[in-house]
């Protein structure tokens, strides 16, 4: 069965480190990925990644 898992960070190369630690135990079928600034002028980044466990 295929869920979805939300991530987010102010940091893209943290965030994409999560999602690859993420992929050692599930299969990884889409990731969607998305960057906004915030209120603050820094930029937050979010992705919702589809997947099924191994």
């Amino acid at each position: 069965m295929n869920k979805v898992k939300f991530f987010h960070h102010s940091i893209g190369s943290e965030m994409e480190k999560n999602i690859n630690e993420f992929a050692e135990e599930h299969e990884i079928i889409n990731v969607s990925y998305t960057s906004e600034p915030s209120s603050t002028g820094f930029y937050s980044v979010q992705a919702m990644v589809l997947y099924r466990s191994k």
